[in-house]
């Protein structure tokens, strides 16, 4: 048995914005995310620049991996989007 799932929403957490609609407003302003690493522990990286998520909204204290709460805020972003909540 074959499974579909259709995503019909949109959500986003980047280096530009924490929201769909922040990061094209950036984009459109030819804005950049990418500015001096200070989120992610860089030593012995070749740079020290990088686009990198600072939302508030992401917090050490959870015990999850970073990447999982920054995905869980976009897939919620999204939902909303979709209109699944409403």
């Amino acid at each position: 048995m074959t499974v579909s799932i259709v995503v019909t929403g949109i959500g986003m957490m980047t280096a530009v914005g924490d929201t769909a609609d922040d990061c094209w407003k950036m984009i459109a302003e030819g804005r950049s995310g990418i500015s001096t690493v200070s989120v992610v522990p860089h030593p012995g990286l070749l740079s020290t620049r990088a686009g990198e998520v600072r939302s508030a909204k992401v917090g050490a204290d959870s015990g999850l991996d970073r990447s999982i709460v920054l995905g869980r805020i976009a897939l919620e972003e999204a939902l909303l989007s979709a209109g699944l909540f409403e």
